[in-house]
């Protein structure tokens, strides 16, 4: 209910007589077979006999659409175009050339474009285009009124322009219109089809040639056969505009299962060659169907792979769309496709031998060279190898509970299949199974019934964007036969990412640094028990850049921070949140996707987490002026490669229940940190919390606001806190924490608080030997200090004068002053010297000292009977005591020490990076 559907059908069949049609009115469709009238005021257009079809089908009778209704939407070979117009927009005219007058392009902005989110049309002219060629692409383009193209050659066009945005090595041109005279198109010869004069120097074309509006978005390059009489031009297709570079890659030839994968020299010249009459490469074709365009000649098709440097091979459908891939490992067999293979003709490379050598990438057996990073091409949802050599075959789990791609929403089913279009009744693995044999599908939901058994399986063919739902439905992507959940597979880059960073300028890491900082300013800066979004966001953005710097592997010298990690391993929970999906609706996704094709994702996740340091930092320099501020920034060093598969790597990760042990394995034995340096790079910690339905522990290191601020209440926390175990976490006896013990502490007031056993055995012990580690699973004992001489600073400077929750300044002043002694000994020597001078017992100030800290327990009989303290309470006796109390107490001593310790961490297993290149004026 609620929806309409109209049938197409013939009014007049007679081909002849259309051609004494009014100019504003139109002819018949030969779909259907009863007869019917549409208005006038309608313009011509050519269709085939099949549903809906709008290509180069040389229909010899032409169709009638609304000229009112949706008329920019595709009009694809419309001969009578818009209209011209011209508007206003932020004082930027906006005007669209008129059909029968000519235009050119003007230049707009010499350093910038228009404003606009580029995430779905960067390069939807082209990439790799000279200025020339963009400016003619879009005098080619009915909706291109505005072209911007960067320093890489990537053309992208706007139909209006509501502001500009300012950035270096961009330029932006404007649609301008030369001519007005709309008469002379009137005396077109009959075999001919009138233009809409975009980007042609003439207002008529000979006979029996077809020129083209290419009014379809995205950059569409479409010819309309508007008689069977017309033919396209078989040579140039001259409105391609020299699709891709005049100077393609140098020639080079490898093989991929058998297949040949050649470049053209660009001192040779090439040739197409049939390598398939009855299928294409394999690949996923979301992004690309079409990227050369569509109501193609064979040869025109042929020509525009020749003229694209990235162009090696090309298929086209018998309805002329045309696509190319940079590389073939194999063929799909599918009946009305044929694929060329573009070959050198002239063997002569001596001129190409002093360009940089080229090889097939291990990765996605693509070309790449030496000299320049190599790529992965995109793909829907992801950053995925590039199209036609891998077979996608996998499926796995792409959303969390709770978010659905908005595709399959009632706003959005254009871009989807038929909802329930793999089967209304079916379980999951059969609805996988029919995602996997359909090559059309991307991505697929099951929408579960009520009893949870089977449910509706829709295939969904692209995914940029995801809600939250309160549907019981399962989301999966599919990806290439033994691939790996890495968060590259699951970045979107719009068009090719790069795998490793050819160049940084200072300049580039700034424009990372601001635009991450600007999201998280975005989010609510509301601080309380229950939520804390700036924290949230900040503490995933670093646990992501943790998860991948601790899996690195000393003997392989594989993993550290390249950007791989299994995302659906157990201790990954929740990372998709802040990288993907979006904490708060943001995500470090958002900030990627504009910088994917220059900076690898290995790269940008250090650096998107010495962001959020960064901004976290100002926000505690604000709080306290004497605190230090710093920059991660004169350290950074680039060249980190991104690696696709990491098998295992998630199996190097510490597991809090193992306490110091796995501290020691990962920070002290695999990254060869010091425990000095392994102390300061736990301070991390300070930022974010531990959620339940992620890791399965719950609750703040720190108080909810200081969560959000880059400091060492870390370590103040651990200290100047009493801490006691919180044994089977949400019911779970795999998951122990230790919980804040303050007499008075409220956690739904101050926010819950823990700590992990990784955390509590840097500064205390099972008992007083060192090495054994605490565990809140095993270990009955409250962890705390009556030296408070040793936290004095803690205290007074970094938290408000409190310890366990104790403020009274008298009452602090005589637990402060009661002596530590060297021995047991010596230490009741020296209280019965300080009780004659203070007048108080040392023994009752010990037990209220204790009491404070250890939810009322001043003694260690009775109902208390086997909980002890932890360590020494005089002295703690863990595996980094002194380095806990020295950050504790000195912010800066911190401070500097974790700079040393992030940089040999984020570092750990690659060679020659490299420092940030100065900026070129």
């Amino acid at each position: 209910e609620g929806l309409k559907t109209w049938r197409k059908i013939v009014v007049n069949t007679d081909a002849t007589s259309s051609s004494a049609l009014p100019s504003n009115s139109v002819s018949t469709s030969s779909v259907g077979s009863s007869s019917s009238s549409m208005p006038s005021n309608t313009s011509t257009r050519t269709s085939s006999s099949s549903f809906g079809s709008y290509g180069s089908t040389n229909s010899a009778s032409t169709t009638t659409e609304s000229s009112i209704s949706d008329t920019a939407s595709s009009n694809l070979g419309s001969a009578n175009p818009a209209p011209s117009s011209t508007t206003s927009v932020d004082g930027i005219s906006q005007s669209t050339a008129s059909s029968q007058s000519s235009s050119q392009m003007e230049l707009l902005f010499d350093d910038g474009r228009c404003r606009g989110d580029l995430t779905d049309i960067l390069g939807n002219l082209g990439t790799d285009l000279s200025e020339e060629a963009c400016k003619r692409r879009c005098l080619d383009t009915r909706d291109c009124a505005f072209a911007v193209i960067n320093d890489l050659g990537t053309c992208t066009y706007f139909t209006v322009c509501e502001g500009y945005r300012r950035r270096e090595g961009l330029k932006t041109w404007r649609k301008i219109v030369v001519n007005t005279d709309a008469t002379s198109s009137s005396a077109l010869p009959s075999n001919s089809v009138s233009t809409s004069s975009v980007g042609s120097s003439s207002s008529s074309m000979p006979s029996n040639t077809s020129t083209r509006t290419s009014s379809s978005s995205f950059g569409s390059y479409g010819s309309t056969n508007s008689a069977s009489t017309t033919t396209e031009s078989s040579i140039s297709d001259t409105a391609s505009s020299n699709l891709g570079s005049a100077n393609p890659a140098p020639s080079s030839t490898t093989s991929v299962d058998g297949i040949s994968q050649s470049t053209a020299s660009s001192q040779s010249s090439s040739q197409m060659e049939l390598l398939f009459d009855d299928g294409r490469c394999r690949g996923d074709l979301t992004d690309i169907l079409g990227n050369l365009g569509t109501d193609l000649s064979e040869e025109a098709c042929k020509q525009r792979c020749l003229d694209t440097r990235d162009c090696n091979f090309v298929f086209m459908n018998d309805i002329g769309t045309c696509t190319y891939f940079t590389s073939c490992d194999g063929s799909r067999r599918r009946e009305g496709l044929k694929t060329w293979r573009k070959v050198a003709v002239s063997t002569d490379v001596t001129s190409s031998a002093s360009s940089s050598t080229y090889s097939v990438d291990s990765l996605s057996n693509t070309p790449s060279t030496s000299s320049s990073p190599s790529t992965i091409s995109s793909t829907p949802g992801r950053a995925a190898v590039a199209a036609g050599s891998t077979s996608f075959e996998r499926m796995v789990r792409f959303l969390p509970p709770g978010r659905r791609c908005q595709t399959v929403t009632s706003e959005g089913l254009q871009q989807a299949g038929v909802p329930g279009g793999l089967g209304i009744d079916v379980g999951v693995e059969e609805c996988l199974e029919a995602c996997r044999a359909d090559s059309d599908c991307n991505f697929v939901e099951i929408l579960m019934n009520f009893d949870g058994s089977n449910g509706a399986c829709t295939k969904i063919i692209s995914c940029e964007e995801t809600e939250a739902s309160e549907a019981a439905a399962m989301s999966f992507q599919k990806v290439p036969e033994g691939s790996f959940d890495s968060p590259q597979w699951m970045m979107h880059c719009p068009t090719t990412a790069a795998l490793t960073t050819a160049c940084m300028p200072g300049e580039l890491y700034d424009l990372i640094v601001a635009s991450i900082r600007e999201l998280t300013d975005s989010l609510s800066n509301v601080c309380n028990a229950e939520e804390c979004e700036q924290a949230d966001f900040a503490g995933c953005v670093l646990r992501m850049a943790g998860h991948d710097l601790m899996d690195y592997d000393p003997v392989s010298k594989k993993g550290g921070s390249d950007a791989c990690t299994d995302m659906e391993a157990a201790d990954n929970a929740g990372l998709l949140a802040c990288l993907v999906e979006g904490e708060y609706g943001r995500s470090a996704a958002q900030i990627y996707a504009d910088y994917c094709t220059e900076v690898s994702l290995a790269d940008f996740l250090v650096i998107a987490a010495e962001a959020v340091i960064h901004w976290s930092r100002r926000l505690a320099v604000r709080s306290a002026g004497t605190k230090l501020a710093f920059s991660l920034k004169p350290y950074f060093k680039y060249g980190r490669k991104t690696a696709t598969e990491c098998p295992g790597a998630a199996l190097n990760l510490p597991d809090p229940e193992h306490s110091c042990d796995d501290v020691h394995k990962v920070f002290v034995r695999n990254m060869g940190l010091s425990w000095e340096e392994s102390a300061a790079l736990m301070g991390v910690h300070t930022l974010g919390r531990a959620k339940l339905v992620n890791s399965g522990y719950d609750g703040w290191w720190s108080d909810p606001e200081n969560s959000r601020r880059f400091n060492n209440n870390y370590f103040v926390s651990i200290l100047a806190k009493g801490w006691m175990p919180e044994r089977a976490v949400g019911g779970n006896p795999e998951k122990n924490q230790w919980k804040v013990s303050d007499v008075g502490f409220d956690p739904k007031v101050q926010g819950k608080q823990m700590m992990l056993d990784t955390d509590m055995c840097l500064a205390y012990s099972k008992g007083l030997m060192t090495f054994n580690g605490l565990s809140a699973a095993k270990d009955s004992c409250c962890t705390w200090t009556f030296a408070l001489n040793l936290v004095d600073g803690a205290i007074d400077t970094f938290n408000d004068g409190k310890f366990c929750g104790e403020s009274d300044k008298t009452k602090l002043d005589i637990w402060k002053s009661l002596p530590k002694g060297t021995s047991p000994k010596n230490r009741i020597a020296l209280w019965e010297v300080w009780e004659k001078e203070k007048g108080v017992g040392a023994f009752k100030t010990f037990a209220d000292m204790r009491e404070q800290c250890c939810e009322g327990q001043r003694h260690y009989g009775g109902e208390f009977e086997g909980f002890t303290d932890c360590g020494g309470v005089s002295h703690p006796t863990g595996l980094a005591p002194r380095s806990v109390e020295e950050f504790a107490n000195d912010e800066d001593k911190w401070v500097a020490e974790f700079m040393v310790a992030w940089r040999r961490a984020t570092g750990a297993g690659f060679e020659n990076l490299q420092k940030l290149k100065p900026t070129v004026v």
